[in-house]
Formats: structure tokens, C-alpha cells, sequence
């Protein structure tokens, strides 16, 4: 390990570390997921100011110092494709990070790749390759190689100086706000809400009102007891077999043992049954695929929105993702204005071409 990384598996040590501190922090997790419902924390890297800290989870008991750093908007935090990190701070710290930014994301807004990797964007930034070579190493071994903390180690050496960068550019190009705007959302972790699962449920929407009920009730079930045991969906009850249970108007023990394999029935059965049976109406409605003529206006939204990051050189998701203009299209349905999402900086960029667009279909 080089002179510029630093071992940390103390909390005395790691106190220290977060005094050491300054304003910005570079900071990346590794993690294992393989028969957990939640990640465990492996390791945490951060950097600041040209040093580099590699803090072992598995022998640090008090974090409170770090959770304060964390936590501390007056220090800019900088990640990368930090969706899953946020998780597995949240679960592990019960910390959500504030001053983020995402490296991956604040590029976005300076070319038409959405979630560039972050070796390219090293590659592309720093002129450095780095090496790919552990990503798929277990990061709860001890002692970790040389070739894990190395490669830890580089996935926090050169973010401070691409956030430098890419702030410089962006600040150019009167982009920083942009970006400022949907980091703040993006930011926001907050925990999945069991009780929603069954909106992502495919076909649900096929279903009638007792059957979607019972969906929701059967999700919701199996959310929670995933979480309280920790241990993936597939272990349990997968959503296909929720699906077709939530289908059956009379459910009973041996009705869950016939459609469930044998050790999953044996230790869940009377409690899906007496779920399927206790389901309550009525439940938010999900929403139904758009039609063939709501899809064309879809694909006027689209083709409009591509066009406009074709012209600004920026990523065609920031403007035109499908699902963001699905949300829009029946948002613009129900209350007859633009949502949130396109009253920001969106409203000259794209907004207010969308706004007319609908409005013609009127």
C-alpha cells in the first residue's frame, strides 16, 4: 500500500480521520449482497486533500463522528453512482449524506452519456486507466490483497479533482444550477416503502380491485419479512407466484403448498393464507399501460426532448426518459399543467415546448 493510503480499523483512528478532513471529501463504499436482503458494509474509502483512508467496518464500533461528517452540509461529499452507496449508508449508519454530489450524474450535463463508468470517466478526465480487475472481489475477507486496496483506494484518488472540473465546465456553460436542482432530489434516499412494492408488479393492472388488494397485501408481507430476516426476495416468495396467488379468491394451506415450493410452504404457508385472506379494499389503483394514440403523443414528447439535448450536448435522460415523460403526460391528463419535474430549469429548456405539445391534444 503507498505512503498516501492509510489503514483505519480503530475508532480512535477514525475520529482522527474525520478531523483531518477538509471541505471536500471524496468517498465510495464496498459491500457484499449476495444472501442479504440489505448490503454489508465491507469498506469505506474517503479522500480529501490528497490523503486516503481505507476504514474497515468490521472492526469500528463508534461511527458517530463519521455520521456527523456525513451529515455536515458545509463538507461536500463527491461519489460516484451513488444510488447504492446511499442505501447501504442508510442501512449501516443510519446516515443520509448531505452536500452530495455525483460525479456520474453532474456529467450528464456535459455530455450524452447518463451513467458513464467510473473508470471512463477517469479515462476521460484524469487520462488515467485504471484497472477493473476486483470488482467483484469479497470485501469481507481479512486481510484484504494489495490488488483490493489498491483498487479501493483509486476509486476515491481522482474524484475531487473530476468534481473540480466538471463544476468548472458547468459553471461555463451556467449548467451548476441545473444540476444543484435534481441533486437535491436525487440525494433524498428514503427507505422503499413496502405497502407501494405491488406497483411495480408486472400486469398488475390487469387485475380487478379484490385481486390487486391481495396483491398489495401479499407484497407488503413479503417485503417486510425479507427485511426482518434479511434475506433476498428470491429466497422467499418471487413476484410471479404473488401474482397468481393474489389471483385466487380462496387461498388455504394446502392451496399455497400446491403452488409454492415445498421448504417455502412449509415455514410460510399459514401466513400467506391468512394474508391472501385478511386483504383489504380498496388499494391505489396502477396505473395502465398507455394506448396506441397516448403512445404517439409520448413519441412527439420524446422526439421533442431529444432533439433539445441533441442541440445543448447533454444527456437525452436529463430531458426525454421515458418514464419521466409517461409521469408528465398523465400528471398534464389530470391537472392540466406541467408537474414539478418541468417547471425548474426544464420549463425554457423543454417544458414549455411539452406544455404546448399537450395542450394540442385537447
Amino acid at each position: 500500500m503507498t505512503k498516501d493510503v492509510i489503514w483505519v480499523d480503530t475508532d480512535a483512528g477514525l475520529a482522527d480521520v474525520v478531523d483531518a478532513c477538509g471541505a471536500v471529501v471524496a468517498l465510495d463504499t464496498e459491500f457484499q449482497r449476495t444472501n442479504t436482503f440489505f448490503p454489508i458494509a465491507g469498506l469505506y474509502q474517503l479522500e480529501s486533500d490528497g490523503q486516503i483512508w481505507l476504514i474497515d467496518p468490521l472492526a469500528i464500533e463508534d461511527f458517530g463522528s463519521f455520521v456527523e461528517m456525513l451529515e455536515d452540509p458545509r463538507v461536500t461529499k463527491v461519489m460516484h453512482a451513488c444510488s447504492e452507496d446511499l442505501e447501504l449508508l442508510r442501512h449501516h449508519l443510519g446516515a443520509v449524506p448531505r452536500g452530495l454530489i455525483d460525479t456520474q450524474f453532474a456529467y450528464a450535463y456535459l455530455s450524452d452519456r447518463y451513467s458513464i463508468s467510473h473508470g471512463d470517466l477517469v479515462e476521460q478526465m484524469c487520462g488515467v486507466q485504471l484497472s477493473s480487475s476486483q470488482t467483484r472481489s469479497n470485501w469481507l475477507r481479512r486481510p484484504l490483497s494489495e490488488g483490493q486496496m489498491r483498487y479501493a483506494a483509486d476509486d476515491v484518488r481522482y474524484l475531487a479533482e473530476i468534481y473540480a472540473q466538471i463544476r468548472a465546465s458547468l459553471e461555463d456553460l451556467g449548467r451548476w444550477s441545473w444540476f444543484e436542482e435534481d441533486m437535491t432530489e436525487r440525494a433524498a434516499y428514503e427507505l422503499p416503502d413496502p405497502a407501494r412494492y405491488y406497483h411495480g408488479i408486472s400486469r398488475a393492472w390487469q387485475l380487478a380491485e379484490d385481486e390487486l388488494a391481495r396483491l398489495q397485501a401479499l407484497c407488503d408481507w413479503r417485503e417486510r419479512t425479507a427485511m426482518q430476516r434479511d434475506l433476498p426476495r428470491r429466497r422467499l416468495v418471487w413476484d410471479e407466484h404473488l401474482f397468481s396467488l393474489a389471483r385466487q379468491r380462496y387461498l388455504d394451506v394446502e392451496g399455497v403448498a400446491d403452488a409454492l415450493p415445498a421448504p417455502i410452504a412449509r415455514r410460510y404457508a399459514e401466513e400467506i393464507a391468512q394474508v391472501h385472506a385478511q386483504a383489504q379494499q380498496p388499494v391505489e389503483p396502477v396505473e395502465k399501460p398507455l394506448t396506441q394514440a397516448e403512445g404517439k403523443v409520448l413519441k412527439r414528447l420524446r422526439e421533442t426532448g431529444v432533439a433539445a439535448s441533441d442541440r445543448l450536448r447533454l444527456a437525452p435522460e436529463l430531458v426525454a426518459r421515458k418514464r419521466d415523460l409517461e409521469a408528465l403526460y398523465r400528471h398534464f391528463r389530470r391537472h392540466r399543467s406541467l408537474d414539478a419535474r418541468h417547471r425548474g430549469w426544464r420549463l425554457p429548456v423543454v417544458g414549455e415546448a411539452y406544455g404546448a405539445l399537450l395542450a394540442e391534444q385537447d
